[in-house]
């Protein structure tokens, strides 16, 4: 029997060594049949949220979850996006109402949705939310400017990063990610710590860098405009940035990922040039297939030394 638990032992080290680099799986959603539309974020369940637009126009929220649709609509004749859901299902989001360009925010708990706005403030858009119910967005002021905010509870506090901040997404260690405008003219990501402090993200060679979700792991994602105006999505973990294009895309944009790795977001389509929201799962690498292999090779030969040995 030692022979068996070695060899499995020694599967299992293999199986998760050295995961350098992640490949996805690309699914598109399609809510209610439409493809024309935005995945914002994903919880570790895997429920995934975002806005779908109807072959008529309307445009709606939308939670996928265990293989099936719900909409969402904050109220009657307004669009509504859902962009942010945490573990334990609560949902925060925005909504525009018709003839008004300004957009409101809005959060669900317990399947109830009810508005919520920064005082003094042009606009608000909720979207982000952790399992400790913390809500970060933006807003802008009455008399101008774009500013980054948390909501904790029944207080709210600023937070400005430089011009034009905008907070996305938040974990429960309260590390924050968003993007705000430089003196050099460029939009750079960022991480904003509980202690005040932020690390500034920025793709090399990028005209644009914009962090949009956050892991408890301390992953991150967003995405970035190159030198031609094309927009690519990213992955940082620890510091090491990879790129993230979708299959057949004119442009990437990811906005969310699980502490599991899987990733949300839309992509321009190379065929008919309208943006699709998708859900991106991890595909191991071919030398951790390898791994695998060579793994449960030598846990199956433990195992006949093990019928041997008994």
């Amino acid at each position: 029997m030692r022979g068996v638990s070695a060899a499995v032992a020694f599967c299992v080290l293999l199986s998760w060594t050295g995961r350098s680099r992640a490949d996805y799986f690309y699914t598109t959603l399609v809510p209610f049949g439409s493809n024309v539309g935005t995945a914002y974020g994903i919880n570790d369940q895997g429920d995934v949220v975002g806005n779908y637009v109807t072959s008529g126009g309307a445009s709606n929220g939308f939670l996928y979850s265990g293989g099936g649709y719900t909409s969402i609509s904050y109220s009657l004749f307004t669009g509504t996006s859902v962009a942010g859901i945490n573990n334990l299902g609560s949902m925060v989001g925005f909504y525009y109402l018709p003839f008004d360009s300004n957009p409101g925010g809005f959060r669900i708990d317990g399947g109830v949705i009810n508005g919520l706005e920064i005082p003094d403030s042009r606009y608000t858009q909720a979207l982000g939310v952790n399992n400790l119910g913390q809500i970060v967005g933006l807003f802008e002021g009455t008399r101008g400017g774009r500013h980054g905010f948390i909501v904790d509870g029944l207080t709210y506090k600023q937070i400005d990063v430089g011009a034009d901040t905008t907070l996305s997404g938040i974990n429960d260690k309260g590390d924050m990610v968003g993007s705000y405008l430089g003196m050099d003219g460029f939009y750079h990501g960022f991480v904003y710590h509980p202690d005040g402090t932020f690390d500034t993200i920025t793709v090399a060679g990028a005209t644009e860098t914009h962090a949009m979700g956050i892991n408890q792991l301390g992953q991150i994602v967003g995405y970035y405009v190159d030198a031609n105006g094309v927009a690519h999505g990213f992955l940082n973990v620890g510091g090491n940035i990879t790129t993230i294009d979708a299959s057949n895309a004119l442009g990437t944009y990811v906005y969310g990922i699980n502490s599991q790795g899987s990733i949300v977001g839309e992509y321009l389509g190379a065929a008919d040039s309208t943006f699709h929201p998708f859900l991106g799962t991890p595909t191991p690498e071919p030398a951790s297939i390898v791994s695998a292999v060579i793994g449960l090779t030598l846990a199956a030969a433990g195992l006949a030394w093990g019928r041997r040995a008994g």
